[in-house]
């Protein structure tokens, strides 16, 4: 059972780290595939900033001076807008690509050409699912389909439809169309603004710190304008190349800006989770191995006339050893057999808790099953050989006169123990600061109150001015289950720089309107919100957090003026009208930085629902966006659903570390078990004298026990600082964290303790309660 547990660990564990691993491997000219990511050391910015994007020039400008680029591809990721064909309005997913996509990547198309399929401005290619979900049939090409964008409604000509994209993708979408199209909107020759993703071709003999080193050369020539403007040195930006292989499990930049950053691709892992994994399942079986060796010894007890008798009949001691390993081979081959059951059994349920969809299938995945037999091979080696070698060693005449004993303080199988109860509490006391932490995030206060506020987003390529958004909220009010309405956007979406007194600083940017304060019930610790009753609140005002004025250094900052610098380089002279307290505009993992709120439209509604009235309110909210956006897919989320998704990935490993932990407790205790059997028969005849000479059943039962529970004390004991330092390293994710305290390491002892006394006690009161007479009748 235990090995049985073990196996279907790791093998859960290969299953994940190989789909981890097979991410964009799947293109045909992957090895030749990388992406530009960009290096800006910037003071203000607090050190390099590293970034997985470019800007619209890097890529054909490398590739007209670099003769190793034998293609480009820009990909501006990330983007959903409202597709219509006649009544029909759907949100669809989308992104803008050089019309090389379907030649440089491995997205086969089942309709149309892809040479040809981006050549034209108003071309799109559909995936099947996409097409079916618009037409109800996949051969669509020719067909045409609407949809809203920089130019508002445009209609597009459908040139291609796609295969599913695979889920190992990084690169995910729904329609593709022509990058050229995009740039009748805008066209950007700025190579000091990152965002969107360059993607080459390599020659496959390139030498990529070659290349690199002529990216250096051209951005220096053909950037030297820009970067004088920017007072920058060349030296302050270096381009670099990411395998598209190395995508998914290297996040090159974290933060409320790192969707931004990263490119804007799928969504991509951290390979620490492998690791962490395969770490989990591996002590597990190390466990399960552990109980098998700690049980084998122990069962020789009842082996020793049988090998006595094999080597007074001539048997070797290779045959013995030969003999126990096959015997170890047959139990690894039972328990590797059901392993693979279990694995197809749990599956589903894994694949759910690790947003996975892994699949697997005899003879088709003959890989798997290769690791298989070779995690077979390391058990049988493990857990045979050295019962089998210690058992072959007994003396054949001592065996039969009963005089061979196990090593009399059985140092080899007390280490055991100790080391498997190590792992076993070092996983209960991460299991215990895991959901610390997690309740900590969960409870601690935001700085804004998100109960029963809605979310929606306004048509991000329609001209939606302040008139439409002020008729949409003056609709919504009109209704009593809405309290409030509000615009802005509670995440940052752009940076800037801020010069105040002679010093510069780096800041985020976000855009709210006059409700939006109140509506989160973000407090103001002084000056006033944005108020209509001022005119100049329109461009010349703005409410900063205590962040910046902290880092700023400001003793008062209302009517303090300011200079802003944004990413287009515009600058803008501000009034500082209001300080606000604290909020976490980002998840507790990253530290609130200095925030400058300004009053802009945005894209983001926030709708304040009245308490009870939730299903009342969002019905109004529906029929109210529909007449006002008659065209716009609708789509709603409730605040409190996208905190808890900014920590989606921590409570799946808060789950998973917390059923490891009751494995290997389970297995722990299979094997304490198991021990204390083996001890109290070793002991029968003692404790028959123990009873005649008038011990009670108690004083039995703590002499049995008392051995046990020092190792399992002395496995607390180790565990508690091994644990301590691998936890505090992980809290240092978090900006706000819990501290590891004491509590956490006296609970995991009293939790292991209570565990080992209950299994051990079982068979204490069993062999304590036994007839004496019976007890010294034992040979």
């Amino acid at each position: 059972m235990g090995l049985t547990i073990g196996m279907t660990c790791i093998l859960l564990a290969i299953l994940f780290i190989r789909d981890e691993n097979s991410y964009d491997r799947f293109h045909e000219k992957a090895s030749q595939l990388y992406r530009i990511t960009t290096t800006i050391n910037n003071p203000l910015d607090r050190g390099n900033r590293i970034m997985g994007s470019t800007g619209q020039v890097q890529g054909p400008a490398f590739a007209a001076s670099i003769p190793e680029i034998k293609g480009y591809v820009r990909m501006m990721a990330g983007l959903s807008t409202n597709f219509i064909e006649e009544k029909k309005a759907l949100s669809v997913n989308f992104m803008y690509v050089d019309e090389k996509f379907f030649e440089v990547f491995t997205f086969p198309l089942l309709y149309g050409d892809p040479v040809s399929a981006l050549n034209e401005p108003n071309s799109v290619v559909l995936t099947e699912q996409t097409a079916f979900r618009f037409f109800g049939r996949k051969d669509v090409v020719g067909k045409t389909i609407n949809l809203e964008e920089g130019h508002g409604m445009a209609t597009f000509v459908i040139t291609g439809v796609a295969k599913t994209i695979p889920t190992h993708s990084s690169i995910q979408f729904e329609a593709v169309l022509p990058f050229k199209y995009m740039q009748t909107m805008f066209s950007d020759a700025n190579w000091l603004n990152p965002y969107l993703s360059t993607f080459l071709l390599l020659d496959p003999h390139a030498n990529l710190n070659t290349i690199k080193n002529k990216f250096a050369q051209v951005f220096m020539t053909e950037a030297a304008d820009q970067l004088k403007d920017a007072k920058m040195l060349p030296e302050q930006v270096k381009y670099g190349l990411q395998p598209i292989t190395d995508i998914h499990l290297n996040i090159l930049e974290k933060g409320p800006l790192a969707i931004r950053g990263s490119g804007q691709l799928g969504e991509a892992s951290i390979v620490t989770y492998s690791y962490l994994l395969m770490g989990i399942a591996a002590f597990i079986l190390i466990m399960a191995c552990v109980n098998f060796l700690n049980l084998s010894i122990a069962g020789s007890l009842k082996r020793f006339k049988e090998i006595g008798v094999r080597k007074v009949s001539g048997g070797t001691r290779s045959q013995i050893v030969w003999q126990f390993l096959i015997e170890a081979a047959i139990l690894c081959l039972i328990a590797f057999i059901l392993a693979v059951i279990v694995v197809v059994s749990v599956l589903p349920v894994f694949n759910q808790l690790a947003q996975k969809n892994i699949d697997f299938s005899f003879p088709s995945d003959m890989v798997f099953f290769l690791y298989g037999l070779i995690l077979m091979a390391i058990c049988i080696i493990l857990v045979g050989l050295y019962p089998a070698i210690k058992l072959s060693l007994f003396n054949a005449a001592e065996v039969l006169y009963n005089k061979q004993k196990i090593s009399g303080k059985n140092i080899f199988t007390k280490s055991l123990i100790v080391l498997q109860f190590t792992f076993a509490v070092s996983l209960v006391i991460a299991t215990i600061v895991y959901y610390r932490q997690m309740n900590f995030i969960s409870q601690n206060s935001l700085g804004y109150n998100s109960s029963n506020i809605v979310e929606i987003h306004l048509p991000n390529f329609r001209d939606v001015n302040q008139q439409t958004i002020n008729v949409f909220r003056n609709k919504l009010l009109s209704e009593t289950s809405i309290v409030q309405v509000a615009n802005g956007d509670l995440i940052p979406g752009d940076d800037a720089e801020v010069k105040l007194n002679g010093r510069v600083d780096r800041v985020n940017l976000t855009h709210i309107d006059r409700f939006f304060l109140p509506t989160l019930n973000i407090q103001l610790k002084e000056g006033r919100n944005f108020s209509d009753s001022f005119n100049s609140d329109s461009a010349q005002s703005v409410i900063v957090n205590e962040t910046f004025v902290e880092e700023t250094g400001l003793k008062n900052p209302i009517g303090q003026q300011i200079t802003m610098t944004d990413g287009l380089g515009i600058h803008h002279n501000a009034t500082i009208l209001g300080v606000v307290k604290d909020f976490h505009y980002a998840s507790l993992k990253e530290k609130i930085n200095p925030l400058v709120l300004v009053l802009k439209q945005a894209e983001t509604m926030w709708i304040k629902l009245e308490k009870g009235k939730v299903p009342e309110a969002l019905s109004v909210i529906e029929t109210v966006f529909k007449s006002t956006f008659p065209e716009y897919f609708y789509e709603y989320t409730f605040m409190d659903d996208e905190i808890r998704d900014q920590y989606a990935d921590e409570q799946r490993w808060k789950q998973i570390i917390g059923y490891a932990s009751g494995l290997a407790i389970i297995i722990c205790s299979i094997g304490l078990f198991g021990l204390a059997h083996f001890s109290t028969i070793k002991r029968t005849r003692e404790i028959g004298i123990r009873k005649v000479l008038g011990a009670s059943v108690i004083n039995i039962s703590t002499l049995l026990s008392k051995d046990f529970l020092q190792l399992v004390l002395l496995s607390v004991i180790i565990a508690a600082p091994v644990a301590w330092y691998v936890m505090n390293k992980w809290l240092q994710n978090f900006n706000y964290r819990i501290n590891v305290s004491w509590l956490d390491f006296t609970a995991a002892a009293v939790i292991a303790l209570i565990i080992a006394l209950i299994t051990v006690s079982s068979q204490a009161f069993k062999a304590a309660g036994a007839n004496p007479v019976e007890s010294l009748r034992v040979e």
